[in-house]
């Protein structure tokens, strides 16, 4: 490892007093170009192009220039050349050397990308570690899962933050925002890191930048994604499946006067979020005098909703009761439509029921007081 240079450089402006105008300047020390130039470029500024060179005349001053110089001297540059000691490495215990070379394997390792829509260039989240090229004056963009958004100012970090520039940019919000990172270099030949954090995962991608070639849009695959949703989608159907089995189970058991004869009814929340919503039926029957409607699990020991029917009869609470042993109602009559409600103004959540059977909706029982119409 070539060792460090340290150097120090004065600039001395000596006083000159009226006595002293005349009186010749003595010659500026000799300085060695070779090592001068070597303290020069190790303390070149940080924005400087890798392995610039500073250049330094060899060629002798011409004896007018040396006549000028000495009727009117300048600041003398004197300086000192330093050679500090090389860096200092810590020794590793065999299990940290062994784990450090795992790591190394992880970083050493390639990841093919696959080539997607409009000049994409697809990733495969969590199968290696993606290597991203830009160079200077283009613009590389990271486009990130929809919905998926950066946790803040902190959640992107590269290990070079002065000689790479990150953009982040967001369009939309929620479930549909789309999230992207403009990466741009300022010089060729750099080699860092970048971290992304994000409300769904963390990225750990490697960056360098070329002097011209460059991927300009990169973007990931998730299978391991798709795979949970596969699997949650069929843990969904199972799930709709028992409800199923159990609601037709309950329409023997239910307090009908006859059989079931129309279950074509849709409902739909039409008021409130509906991740809120915990009384949207799983289903609805109707023996041609009574409607029954089957709750979820999930509406168990909570407030019962009002029941309330509306549509072109009007709007009116019907008789009906409630068991929380079958988790159902019972409402003495047809209808039309009939709303379930919660909750008033801005809290208020609402399930509209509608009837599609061919039962006439506008038959009602007649311990009502409204005379039942004939049924199909």
């Amino acid at each position: 490892m070539r060792p460090r240079l340290y150097a120090t450089i004065l600039f001395l402006i000596p006083a000159v007093s009226p006595g002293q105008q005349n009186t010749p300047a003595q010659a500026p020390p000799a300085v060695n170009p070779a090592l001068f130039q070597q303290a020069a470029a190790a303390l070149g500024p940080v924005n400087s192009p890798p392995n610039s060179a500073i250049k330094v005349s060899r060629k002798a001053p011409s004896k007018r220039a040396h006549t000028a110089a000495t009727a009117n001297p300048g600041p003398v540059i004197t300086g000192t050349i330093t050679a500090l000691p090389e860096d200092k490495d810590v020794p590793l215990a065999p299990s940290s050397a062994y784990a450090l070379s795992l790591a190394q394997k992880w970083l050493d390792g390639a990841t093919r990308p696959t080539e997607g829509e409009d000049g994409r260039l697809l990733f495969t989240y969590g199968h290696g570690l993606p290597t991203i090229v830009a160079a200077p004056d283009k613009l590389t963009v990271i486009e990130l899962e929809r919905g998926e958004i950066l946790g803040g100012e902190d959640s992107h970090q590269a290990g070079d933050s002065v000689r790479w520039k990150l953009t982040p940019y967001q369009i939309g919000a929620g479930d549909q925002a789309s999230t992207y990172l403009v990466i741009s270099p300022k010089f060729a030949g750099l080699d860092t890191n970048l971290t992304l954090f994000t409300n769904r995962r963390y990225y750990y991608l490697h960056l360098v930048s070329k002097p011209e070639a460059y991927m300009p849009r990169v973007s990931f695959t998730y299978p391991d994604e798709a795979a949970r949703m596969k699997v949650e989608a069929i843990h969904a159907n199972e799930m709709a499946e028992q409800q199923k089995r159990e609601s037709e189970a309950i329409f023997h058991k239910a307090d009908t006067q006859g059989p079931v004869r129309n279950t074509n009814y849709s409902f739909a929340v039409t008021h409130g979020k509906k991740d809120r919503v915990y009384f949207v039926p799983t289903s609805v029957w109707d023996d041609g005098v009574h409607t029954f409607i089957h709750f979820p699990d999930t509406a168990r020991h909570r407030d019962v909703p009002t029941l309330q029917f509306s549509g072109a009869i009007g709007k009116d609470i019907p008789n009906n009761r409630f068991s929380e042993a079958e988790n159902i109602y019972t409402v003495d009559g047809l209808f039309e439509q009939c709303d379930l409600i919660t909750g008033v103004g801005r809290k208020q959540l609402k399930v509209t029921i509608t009837n599609h059977g061919n039962t006439l909706a506008t038959s009602r029982h007649p311990e009502n007081g409204v005379p039942t119409s004939a049924l199909q």
